[in-house]
């Protein structure tokens, strides 16, 4: 509609508009007149409400009445220094929440429109001026406590939410902080497996070292024992061969002793061969001698030798079993001392692991605290 036909229309500060077949309301035309205060659009075909429509807060006295209007925009109540509404005969069954605002509305009619038996109830029959003033302040009540039971809900709603979203956020720093200790876990394993790799090594290094060792002087032993084997064989065979020729030396001049006795024809024979049978036997008996005598010093220089060699051997003995009981001791402090710092540190996670349950379930008590507190609060009202 152009601005010079409303302006044609103008009265003052009252612009009438009814029964001008509108379907719609012209807003930015209206926006344009701010003198207009008194708006009448009565006795159209509106249906709908612009939003923009709510930016015309000049407007004190405004009347929709005889429209087939279904609901009002949302931010009704922005027409703050609205004083007079008339709602008659459209088919409206709700006001929004907003319509608290209109503090400074005096007169309501709201009559033959559709309400539900809530608000219907709260805006009585509005038959007369005092009962559309006595609508006016009822409905403005009404829909006061409407918008705060709705911003209570929405408020409840908002610190649920918030509620939901910190316990998901506390549960992401849960997960987070077990994921760190995990890994820090298979750090300290990684590591303390390592540190057991190489004492193993070190360990069977020094193991073969010890054992070169020990077969050194056991070889060289063992050629000795050989040697000295080889050497009493020796001896032996010639003590046997010896024995055995002056016990045949023996027999044959016993032999020969009886025969010259028994054979008196052969005696200058035996004479002869007596003497000569004396000088061998003076000259076995020398050598048996000499012969007995070489053995004992043999046998006297074996035996002080061995008991030299058994000696050593105690000696070395004594020495390696020394050893033996310091490397087990040494190698038995490790151990007791690895043994002893995984002890602590499983000791430190069970204990973080405890103090997180705790905590967690100090939060958890909390927040049922809270929520059992709110629905008692919630139940009371």
């Amino acid at each position: 509609m152009p601005k010079e036909t409303l302006r044609d229309k103008l009265d003052g500060n009252e612009l009438d508009l009814s029964l001008s077949d509108l379907t719609v309301i012209p807003v930015k035309d209206l926006a344009a007149i701010p003198s207009a205060t008194r708006l009448d659009i009565s006795c159209n075909s509106i249906v709908e409400i612009s939003d923009s429509f709510c930016s015309l807060r000049h407007l004190v006295v405004l009347d929709l009445s005889k429209n087939q209007i279904t609901a009002l925009p949302d931010q009704f109540g922005n027409l703050s220094n609205l004083a007079h509404l008339d709602l008659f005969q459209n088919k409206l069954t709700d006001l929004p929440p907003s319509f608290c605002h209109l503090t400074k509305l005096k007169w309501l009619d709201v009559k033959d429109n559709p309400l539900n038996d809530k608000l219907k109830t709260v805006a009585g029959d509005c038959l007369d001026n005092e009962q559309c003033k006595k609508c006016a302040k009822q409905i403005v009540l009404h829909l006061k406590e409407v918008e705060s039971e709705l911003e209570r809900r929405r408020q409840k709603r908002l610190k649920l939410e918030r509620e939901q979203q910190a316990e998901k956020q506390l549960e992401l720093e849960k997960e987070k902080e077990r994921k760190k200790q995990q890994k820090r876990l298979e750090k300290e394993k990684k590591r303390q497996d390592y540190e057991a790799q190489q004492l193993r090594k070190k360990q069977q290094a020094e193991e073969v070292a010890k054992l070169s060792e020990r077969r050194m002087p056991e070889e060289r032993r063992n050629g000795k024992a050989e040697s000295k084997k080889v050497q009493r064989k020796g001896g032996s065979s010639c003590c046997f061969w010896f024995l055995s020729f002056v016990l045949a030396i023996s027999v044959i001049a016993v032999a020969i002793y009886f025969y010259c006795r028994e054979m008196a024809p052969l005696q200058q024979y035996c004479i002869t061969l007596e003497g000569a049978v004396d000088n061998a036997y003076l000259t076995t008996s020398t050598n048996v001698k000499a012969g007995w005598e070489f053995a004992s010093n043999r046998t006297a220089e074996h035996w002080t030798t061995i008991s030299n060699k058994s000696a050593e051997a105690w000696t070395v003995t004594s020495k390696k079993c020394l050893e033996a009981w310091e490397f087990t001791s040494r190698e038995g402090a490790i151990v007791w001392e690895a043994a002893h710092q995984k002890a602590l540190v499983a000791w430190q996670v069970v204990a973080e692991l405890s103090a997180d349950a705790w905590h967690v379930a100090q939060e958890r008590a909390a927040l049922l605290s809270q929520k059992a507190s709110s629905f008692i609060e919630e139940y009371r009202k």
